[in-house]
């Protein structure tokens, strides 16, 4: 072992462990304190299993012996702080901190069967259990430390060994990563080192080599299989843990699930543990909508086509949050584009399930109702108060920069859009609401626009002069008849203008349902419209 400084570092609900801020002004303790990624390499398991360390015995308990190499991948290439990282492009800080040990929160999954756990000793004694050891018939978790003032070099390093015995079924021992069902508040597998990883100070997760910025800091380990014999069980994979949210349909994916065999699988999938009911749906990928928010156990079960056949279920946590519904109201209108203006809406709930208060102002997005582009309300000028809709009920008045509308509408013409407004709540939840919203490009006088269309009873022609000079837009009917001129000016100043259609003639008479041609003419070009007048 090797002295260190000492380094305060806190456990918190489910083995995360994080480091206080550095409070002395010892030259150490800073370095300590700016310490930038890092990550672990490769982590194994070796069983005492004589005809092939890979396997778990036939029959009797196991001993696993847990080993990490912090300097090298499995296929024995090098690396350093931040290298894989670096590599997937998250952009960590630089370190030069060494890959020593100082402690580690380890979580074991048996896949395939139920088993019994020994305890975890460590191979080296300095290091002491932080809390107390987890385990069930299926999953196990530890956390060792080592005394305040010291540290294991990195490189390869022993860490200990546990005794596991199988109850049933032919399970596999896997180094677990994520959320798992023992400790619904943990991150499965890390260790503690001077060197910060991409997701915590000193905390190096293992992830998922899928998903390298969003799950974890290494990615290489390998567990122990299952003991041989003639007929093996499924492995139950459910995936998860699943987010979703109350009344939408939420995707399970149980496809990673396998036979050792080669068997073809059946899937049977129970979407609440606590209801009673023991099949909700069949099939590797099925979806199930929940009516209440909640986090929920789901139980995938595979079944092989052996003789007998051979079950195995395994669980996945699912998290439920709600959606309240908010109104949404137009702090005015239209939508100008390119104007540098920016645009508010007035949202307000539209039941009891939520407050105002409850609103994380900074979290207010809008997209179009078919999806794509998501912009993000200006925290800064995003605010709480005031009845613009006038019916009594407090709003909240998210803010949308003109450059972040640019981004949503894209090169969509004027017109008029549906837009969805999201915004998280501080229990998880989110509200969500919906408004037609009209939109006019600005700096073209061919992009000229019409709403509404069919004007009911009337609508506004909108279009924009980038320069004095003159305008003139004439109204014809389906035969080509001038019917109404509505704007002839010789020379009109730059800027956007309206002009009212109100559904009558050039003598005031009301025109006869049907359809009529716009067309305006200046010095900038022209724009034709079809404009639909209905009684």
């Amino acid at each position: 072992m090797l002295s260190r400084p000492a380094l305060p570092v806190s456990r918190i609900p489910g083995g995360t462990m994080q480091r206080f801020p550095c409070t002395t002004v010892l030259a150490a303790l800073l370095l300590l304190c700016l310490a930038g990624p890092s990550q672990a390499q490769y982590m194994k398991i070796t069983t005492d299993n004589p005809a092939d360390p890979t396997r778990l015995r036939s029959s009797g308990g196991t001993i696993l012996t847990l080993t990490l190499d912090t300097i090298h991948d499995r296929d024995g290439s090098p690396q350093s702080c931040n290298s894989h990282t670096r590599a997937a492009g998250c952009m960590p800080p630089a370190s030069a901190e060494p890959l020593d040990l100082f402690g580690y929160t380890i979580t074991l999954a048996a896949i395939g069967g139920t088993v019994t756990w020994g305890t975890f000793a460590a191979a080296d004694p300095d290091y002491e259990p932080l809390g107390q050891d987890l385990a069930n018939d299926t999953q196990t978790e530890f956390v060792r430390f080592a005394p305040p003032t010291t540290t294991t070099p990195a490189g390869l390093i022993t860490l200990g060994s546990i005794t596991v015995a199988v109850v049933s079924g032919a399970p596999e021992i896997q180094i677990a990563h994520g959320t798992q069902t023992i400790d619904p508040f943990g991150y499965g597998t890390g260790f503690h080192t001077h060197c910060d990883s991409f997701q915590y100070p000193n905390t190096y997760l293992l992830g998922d080599p899928n998903f390298v910025c969003a799950s974890g800091d290494w990615f290489d380990v390998d567990g122990a299989a299952a003991p041989a014999q003639v007929d093996h069980c499924p492995v139950s994979l459910p995936g998860g843990p699943y987010t979703g949210l109350v009344g939408m349909p939420l995707a399970f994916d149980g496809t990673a699930s396998r036979d050792p065999d080669g068997n073809p699988l059946t899937y049977a999938w129970d979407f609440d543990a606590s209801d009673g009911i023991g099949i909700d749906a069949t099939g590797p990928t099925p979806s199930h909508t929940y009516s209440i928010g909640n986090t929920y156990v789901v139980t995938l079960t595979v079944t092989d086509n052996g003789s007998p056949a051979c079950s195995n279920s395994a669980t996945a946590l699912a998290t439920i949050n709600y959606v309240c519904e908010a109104t949404v109201f137009n702090g005015y209108e239209p939508i100008r584009l390119g104007t540098g203006r920016s645009w508010f809406a007035l949202v307000q709930p539209a039941s009891n399930c939520y407050v105002n208060s409850d609103v994380i102002l900074s979290s207010f997005t809008m997209m179009l109702s078919g999806g794509g582009t998501v912009i993000h309300a200006d925290a800064k000028k995003t605010s709480v108060g005031g009845d613009g809709s006038g019916d009594g009920i407090e709003e909240i008045r998210p803010s949308f920069a003109n450059e972040a509308l640019q981004a949503l509408f894209g090169n969509r013409p004027s017109g008029t859009y549906l837009v969805v407004l999201e915004a998280d709540l501080v229990n998880g939840a989110k509200i969500r609401g919906v408004r037609f919203v009209r939109v006019v490009r600005s700096g073209s006088f061919a992009s000229a626009s019409i709403s509404p269309n069919p004007l009911n009873p009337e609508a506004t022609l909108t279009y924009t002069t980038s320069r004095v000079g003159f305008v003139r837009i004439d109204m014809f009917d389906i035969q080509g008849r001038l019917v109404r001129r509505l704007v002839d000016a010789p020379a009109m100043a730059a800027g956007t203008h309206e002009a009212k259609i109100d559904g009558r003639g050039d003598r005031g008479e009301r025109l006869p349902s049907g359809v009529y041609y716009i067309r305006g003419t200046s010095s900038e070009g022209e724009f034709k419209h079809l404009v639909t007048i209905l009684k």
